[in-house]
């Protein structure tokens, strides 16, 4: 009789685990298959009974509760963030997602009942979703990509899932954490937890009304400082910071968002992370009439981009944008330079195959206060802008955001 440990073996290649996790998932599914029949001549058959199980599962269980969603394959992709090649080919058996991770993800999407996603587990990876494993280096390995993944499901148009991924991710990390015994592991998860409660609550920040943003972000924080304590890790602390300091902006308490951004920068060193709160603490100063300290954000701002330390495009386009926004206030025609900037960089992350919706729809936003300033009377081109604008939303999450360029369209044809 054949026996098989749970768990998942471990390629040093990480772009072969789909195929390890393929060949773990039969030779379990072979030992379960053996050890009822007894039979060492069921290798052929296994291989076969394994596949059309895989595929009637895809056929019978996915796309019905696919179809039950009234969703087509491809706005299905869309959801998980894949090809709607692949979600064909995982419905037809003939594809497994990559990781232990990201099958969640799909099971999410299709809205697979715990037994469902038990048995379609036990398939994939020859152990269930409620079984219990140790930590392993695959693990570590997913836990450390986690955070950026969730960041891009974000700024590509899909707060929701971001939000409800991460939320996937963090649960997942606190049944991990207990099982650790090696302090620099649990230091790797509790910093990827710190992370994936940032970049969630980032992508609320994003879609909540201001009504609801501080209270939630508050709560938040303080998990992040918990953690923070615990690793000594001054980041932590400053991205803490930097998530009150946005919400109290949004929110529109400019001296709160003040304290709390002033200390992010005192605690964070990531060049990324410091031209986000930069560029949040640019537009308060600009809510503030305080030219002098704004003029401050700009240089600091343009020496993190000019020196090239910055990795996240996205965060230079971003900030960008929100330099625009501000210097409108100031002078309009500079404003336009930075518009051109940030049109550019966007362009340029679209010309690389990336979806960056979320910063087309603050372009849109920006552009259409930056001509309203300059030309006020001009109302057919700023009715064309915030037309545009509002079709960008459709089908998206971003009710704050909307409502912004409403009011703003309101603003300049009355």
């Amino acid at each position: 009789m054949l026996h098989f440990t749970s768990g998942i073996l471990v390629s040093g290649d990480y772009h072969s685990l789909t195929l390890w996790h393929r060949c773990y998932a039969f030779l379990a599914y072979l030992g379960r298959q053996m050890s009822k029949t007894l039979d060492k001549g069921a290798l052929g058959w296994s291989i076969a009974k394994w596949q059309d199980d895989l595929r009637t599962f895809g056929e019978c269980v996915l796309r019905r509760r696919r179809q039950e969603k009234s969703l087509t394959q491809k706005q299905m992709a869309r959801r998980i963030g894949v090809d709607q090649s692949r979600v064909s080919r995982i419905e037809r058996g003939l594809g497994t997602p990559k990781d232990y991770l990201t099958a969640n993800v799909y099971a999410r999407c299709y809205g697979l009942n715990p037994e469902e996603t038990d048995q379609w587990f036990r398939l994939l990876f020859g152990i269930g979703a409620i079984d219990n494993w140790s930590v392993s280096q695959a693990d570590l390995d997913h836990a450390r990509a986690a955070p950026t993944g969730v960041y891009q499901v974000r700024i590509r148009g899909d707060p929701e899932l971001a939000i409800h991924w991460a939320e996937e991710l963090i649960n997942w990390l606190k049944r991990k954490e207990s099982h650790l015994s090696s302090s620099a592991h649990l230091r790797l998860l509790l910093e990827t937890h710190a992370r994936l409660l940032y970049e969630q609550n980032t992508a609320q920040r994003e879609i909540l009304l201001p009504s609801t943003i501080v209270p939630l972000t508050q709560r938040v924080a303080r998990e992040i400082r918990r953690i923070a304590k615990e690793l000594q890790d001054d980041q932590l602390h400053g991205l803490a910071h930097y998530c009150e300091g946005d919400a109290y902006y949004i929110a529109g308490h400019d001296s709160a968002s003040v304290q709390h951004l002033t200390r992010a920068l005192h605690y964070i060193n990531n060049p990324d992370d410091q031209l986000a709160v930069t560029r949040v603490l640019a537009l308060v100063w600009t809510n503030l009439d305080a030219s002098k300290q704004f003029e401050a954000c700009k240089s600091k701002a343009r020496r993190l981009i000019e020196g090239g330390e910055c990795l996240r495009l996205e965060q230079v386009c971003e900030t960008q944008e929100g330099l625009a926004r501000g210097q409108a206030e100031w002078g309009p025609e500079e404003a336009l330079d930075f518009l051109e900037q940030a049109n550019a960089t966007c362009t340029k992350l679209e010309s690389d195959n990336k979806r960056v919706f979320l910063r087309r729809i603050q372009l849109a936003r920006t552009e259409l206060e930056v001509r309203w300033r300059l030309c006020p009377r001009d109302t057919k081109t700023l009715e064309t802008i915030g037309t545009q604008a509002l079709g960008l939303f459709r089908g998206h999450a971003y009710q704050r955001h909307e409502q912004q360029i409403r009011t703003l369209l309101e603003r300049a044809l009355n």
